[in-house]
C-alpha cells in the first residue's frame, strides 16, 4: 500500500486554519452566552468534572456517574436554580460550558483547607511531669511519689479518647468546609465528541440544541417543562 505524505507546509497551514476557525467559533458563542442567565434542569455536581455529555451518542449522559459525582462533591446547583454562563471555551472535540465559575479551583481549595486546618493528631507523648516522676521514682521509690505518678499515667490514657473525639468533629467540619467551598464554586457541562465538534454546532443555535434538556435559556426559547428531570439531591 502506497503511504500518502502530507507537506509539513500543507499540514501546518491546515492546522493554522482549523484553530482560526476554532477561535472564531469560540469567540461568537462567547458574545452569545457569556454573562447571560440561564437555569439549569438537573441538579449539578460540585466539582470542575461537571457533567459529561456526548451528543453523538444514543445517551448522551451517564447520570449514574453523575449520581457518584454528587455523592463524593455535593450539589453546586440544583434542578431549576438560575447561573450566570462565566465562560464557553471550544476545543477540537469538545466544548466546555462553565457556569458559576465552573468548579474550577475545588480541589485546590480543598487541599488548602486540609493544610490550614488540619485534623489533630490523637497521639499523646510523656508530660514533662511524668517524666520528672519517673526518675524521681526511680530514685526514691518514694510511695507518695508512685502515686503522682499513676496519676500523671492516667491522664496520659484518658488524653487519646478526648482527642479523638475532638478529631472526629474536626473531621465533620472540615469535610463541610470543603463540601461549601465547592457548592460555591460551580459547575460545568462538557460536551465531548469522537472526532471534532461539527461545525454545525458551533453556533448560538447549534450549542442550545445540544444543551436544551439541560439548561433552559431565557428569552431563547419557549419555557422548558422540568418535571421529568433528574433530581440526585436526595
Amino acid at each position: 500500500m502506497t503511504k500518502v505524505r502530507i507537506p509539513l507546509h500543507i499540514l501546518g497551514l491546515a492546522l493554522s486554519i482549523t484553530a482560526s476557525l476554532l477561535g472564531q467559533a469560540e469567540t461568537t458563542l462567547r458574545e452569545a452566552f457569556e454573562g447571560k442567565e440561564v437555569f439549569v434542569r438537573v441538579d449539578m455536581p460540585a466539582t470542575k468534572y461537571g457533567i459529561d455529555v456526548h451528543p453523538e451518542a444514543s445517551r448522551s449522559v451517564d447520570f449514574s456517574l453523575v449520581g457518584r459525582r454528587i455523592r463524593q462533591y455535593g450539589v453546586a446547583l440544583h434542578r431549576g436554580d438560575s447561573a450566570i454562563l462565566t465562560r464557553v471555551k471550544v476545543h477540537h472535540k469538545s466544548i466546555e460550558f462553565q457556569l458559576g465559575g465552573s468548579g474550577d479551583g475545588t480541589f485546590g481549595d480543598a487541599l488548602q483547607t486540609r493544610l490550614r486546618n488540619p485534623v489533630p493528631s490523637t497521639y499523646v507523648p510523656k508530660s514533662r511531669r511524668q517524666k520528672r516522676l519517673e526518675l524521681e521514682y526511680k530514685a526514691s521509690g518514694d510511695s507518695t511519689v508512685k502515686n503522682r505518678l499513676d496519676d500523671a499515667k492516667d491522664r496520659r490514657r484518658r488524653e487519646p479518647s478526648r482527642l479523638r473525639v475532638e478529631a472526629a468533629t474536626a473531621r465533620v467540619m472540615q469535610q463541610q468546609q470543603i463540601r461549601d467551598q465547592a457548592a460555591s464554586s460551580g459547575s460545568r457541562f462538557d460536551l465531548k465528541f469522537h472526532g471534532p465538534v461539527p461545525r454545525e454546532l458551533l453556533t448560538p443555535a447549534g450549542l442550545r440544541g445540544m444543551l436544551h434538556e439541560h439548561v433552559d435559556f431565557p428569552g431563547a426559547e419557549g419555557p422548558v417543562q422540568r418535571s421529568d428531570t433528574a433530581d440526585f439531591s436526595a
